[in-house]
């Protein structure tokens, strides 16, 4: 039972990660897709 608790902890983590991750990203393109759009 632990182990499975465990596991669920470490995937929630992870999405967590990945999520946060993900909005890093997404922030990085919107700005290099403002600048592109400057430049233009």
């Amino acid at each position: 039972m632990t182990e499975l608790r465990d596991k669920y902890q470490l995937d929630s983590y992870w999405r967590f990660k990945f999520d946060e991750l993900c909005e890093k990203y997404e922030k990085k393109l919107n700005r290099t897709v403002k600048i592109k759009k400057m430049q233009m």
